[in-house]
């Protein structure tokens, strides 16, 4: 149920993002040439695809996973965006070990960042701010090795 809210939570913000393109395209002839590509017309085909899946009882946020991770942490912590890197990271390790998918849902992150009715909701304690939002899942596809990445080019100081 939860979970449930929380999808639709995000996909509010999507409806969000797609009024505001809406307006920002008409700005934009008049705008820096550097902004324009954030605003073509493949970004607003798949703002509106992702809201008309939400609409048509898909979960394109969560993909129908049964589990969703949320790592939270005091407000006063210093290091919370690095460790929670490093805890979702070796959350994800350790999923694929276990032969779990895993994914990180951004959006689904800076919905709890705007909302705390919903970090309440969901038992984020208060003055707990949300760092980082996983899924997991069983995969539907079954990788045989990992895909063809290009060299990495490494400057040394």
């Amino acid at each position: 149920e939860n979970i449930s809210l929380f999808s639709n939570k995000v996909i509010t913000l999507f409806k969000l993002i797609r009024f505001l393109l809406r307006i920002i395209r008409c700005v934009v002839p008049f705008g820096r040439k550097k902004r324009r590509g954030v605003l073509s017309d493949g970004v607003f085909r798949s703002v509106k695809s992702f809201i008309s899946k939400g609409e048509e009882g898909k979960d394109p946020v969560f993909f129908h996973a049964p589990c969703v991770v949320v790592v939270s942490s005091p407000g006063y912590a210093n290091q919370t965006g690095v460790d929670t890197g490093i805890v979702l990271t070796h959350g994800m390790l350790a999923a694929q070990v276990e032969g779990l998918g895993s994914c990180l849902i951004g959006f689904a992150h800076e919905t709890l960042v705007r909302n705390r009715k919903l970090r309440k909701r969901i038992g984020i304690p208060a003055g707990y701010h949300p760092h980082g939002v996983m899924v997991l899942g069983y995969p539907n596809v079954q990788y045989s090795r990992a895909p063809m990445r290009k060299p990495l080019s490494v400057n040394y100081l």
